[in-house]
């Protein structure tokens, strides 16, 4: 009798787990947006420094490895795509270029007849007003370079140059390129 009601048991628990309902899959929140498979990603890393795949959520690394282990982050709402091969550098890259700054100065003879002093504020400032008095009808101005070490964390100052100015468009240059 007692080898009856174990087999009963055994056989009632069976049945029960058959008949249970299989929770459906869940979609991963944490899924990755995208994931690039089948490339040559140069990481960087000395310990691997090449891989096959990467995956993206919300603009941001999350994985890099195999196309083997890419899979476990694709899910229905995951955009593959196949990069066929194609060299992937990790950077941003700039060339740091200033096309509007160079279309500005291209042919603008100001910057080959003017530079200015690297001796003080006041001679910078002394400078500009030597201009506008020569040339008080002036449009536009452009400018360089102004000493950066010349004047410490502050740049020139906007209201100074405007009354030295006040209807000609100012550009200074600083001694990398830039302008104010």
């Amino acid at each position: 009798m007692r080898k009856i009601s174990i087999f009963s048991l055994i056989v009632a628990t069976l049945l029960l787990i058959g008949c249970a309902t299989v929770p459906k899959a869940t979609v991963n929140v944490n899924a990755p947006n995208q994931v690039f498979i089948n490339g040559n990603i140069y990481t960087e890393n000395s310990d691997t420094p090449q891989a096959e795949a990467f995956s993206v959520k919300n603009g941001k690394f999350v994985f890099v490895g195999s196309n083997e282990d890419a899979k476990r982050f694709i899910n229905k709402n995951t955009k593959v795509i196949d990069l066929k091969g194609q060299t992937v550098y990790p950077s941003f890259i700039d060339s740091h270029t200033h096309p509007g700054l160079v279309a500005m100065s291209a042919g603008n003879g100001e910057l080959a007849e003017y530079q200015l002093p690297t001796t003080s504020k006041e001679d910078v400032y002394a400078y500009l007003r030597k201009i506008a008095k020569e040339k008080p009808d002036l449009d536009y101005l452009m400018i360089g370079e102004w000493s950066n070490p010349l004047w410490g964390v502050e740049d020139p100052d906007r209201k100074e140059i405007d009354d030295i100015f006040p209807k000609t468009l100012v550009v200074l240059l600083d001694s990398s390129g830039h302008s104010y």
